[in-house]
């Protein structure tokens, strides 16, 4: 599947990627950057990764908490 440039920057937006990020996601688009695009996007990934960890994490204690309230009933 090849994505155009446009598909490309839409899917950033309905990931609700930054504005500055998505311009600059364009420009290498753009000028065929796509080694740099790459690791932008890699980047993002990782950060989405980082999200997911927290809130997994979170989601954990809140369901000690959970446990521990119903325990006390």
């Amino acid at each position: 599947m090849n994505l155009t440039p446009k598909e490309i920057i839409q899917y950033l937006v309905e990931l609700q990627i930054s504005d500055d990020i998505c311009n600059q996601c364009s420009s290498m688009l753009n000028e065929q950057r796509y080694e740099e695009l790459y690791m932008v996007l890699r980047l993002l990934r990782q950060g989405f990764l980082e999200d997911l960890h927290e809130s997994q994490r979170r989601l954990d204690h809140l369901d000690y908490l959970i446990y521990d309230v119903k325990k006390k009933k």
